[in-house]
């Protein structure tokens, strides 16, 4: 019964750590959502209430902007020191009202009462109903987001309820263009909440530091091959859905890395540029190998997304960090 309990908690543990690093890589992903301003606030009324509601707070001695998001740099009670808070309204590219506030000093009320206000006064140059209610409830029920199989829904339907005629017909309750142009993530969670079973994401690698789209941006959304449909239109519950998506463009390496030891790493750098790498670094080797035939600035390792012996036909994502390591003698 004891080593039973041992198991059933250890168990326990190790779904619990899994489940919190996926809900904090969907929390990284929906941070770097663009925000589209298509909610009746546009970027100048964000920023403008933002700077107008820290003023009756006199201790937030500076506000720093960004996309949908507020820090603000709170002078201590002292007068000694400051501490920053975070206010996030970027729900998956809109402004909905949810909010994300994380605060540096947990005992102050600041943070909670700048955010409440900043939000009424947002809400108060809203024409009409937003775009979506917030896209992140829909988001917080779909569990398998951040997964290996996060991007698909395949629950099937049983024979008896097929036999029976047992089958639901849903509407999606969003037209398709109203659709197009969001996160796959929200729009991958609304159908499936609506009770559709049978999703898929088929992804459009084509997405780098130039292009118009962004990574997940649904480009198309397909249901029982039609690609154009209103809210109110109705589909059976097991209807073929398929999102394509835009996704970063991907690099398969044509050699192992191992290509590249002893070249200068000026050159390594080229070739890795060349391929369509963007986001590439060097670092000096601190124990410079005394009696080996190196010249200096020769490369010794190249580090791929912390990988150190990449080879031939791996597959990476364009703006992966890629470290070039190389000698230099004191």
């Amino acid at each position: 019964m004891y080593e039973e309990f041992l198991v059933s908690l250890g168990q326990a543990l190790v779904s619990g750590l899994q489940n919190s690093i996926r809900e904090n890589k969907v929390e990284s992903i929906r941070c770097e959502t663009p925000v589209r301003y298509v909610d009746g606030i546009s970027k100048y009324d964000f920023e403008r209430l933002a700077r107008l509601c820290a003023k009756d707070y006199p201790r937030i001695v500076r506000v720093d902007l960004y996309p949908a998001t507020v820090v603000c740099t709170v002078r201590s009670v002292s007068g000694i020191s400051d501490w920053r808070f975070t206010v996030d309204f970027n729900d998956w590219g809109h402004f909905s009202g949810t909010r994300w506030t994380r605060q540096e000093n947990t005992e102050s009320s600041i943070p909670h009462s700048y955010a409440s206000r900043l939000g009424k006064a947002l809400e108060s140059i809203r024409s009409g109903r937003p775009f979506f209610d917030s896209l992140n409830t829909y988001v917080e029920k779909n569990s398998d987001l951040a997964t290996d199989d996060g991007l698909c829904v395949n629950e099937g339907i049983g024979l008896m309820k097929r036999a029976f005629g047992k089958i639901q017909y849903l509407s999606t309750g969003y037209n398709s263009a109203v659709l197009v142009g969001e996160h796959a993530y929200p729009v991958l969670s609304i159908l499936k909440d609506r009770g559709f079973k049978k999703i898929r994401t088929t992804r459009i690698f084509d997405v780098d530091d130039t292009s118009l789209h962004y990574s997940y941006e649904v480009q198309e959304i397909r249901i029982g091959g039609k690609s154009s449909f209103f809210a109110n239109d109705i589909f059976s519950e097991d209807v073929d859905i398929e999102i394509l998506c835009h996704s970063k463009k991907k690099i398969t390496l044509p050699h192992s890395v191992s290509k590249y030891n002893k070249k200068p790493e000026d050159e390594v750098s080229s070739d890795l540029f060349r391929m369509g790498f963007t986001n590439i670094y060097t670092r000096r080797i601190l124990d410079y190998p005394l009696g080996r035939n190196v010249n200096d600035y020769c490369t010794g390792r190249v580090i791929i997304d912390n990988k150190y012996n990449c080879t031939s036909g791996m597959c990476f994502d364009y703006d992966v960090k890629i470290v070039i390591e190389y000698y230099l003698s004191r």
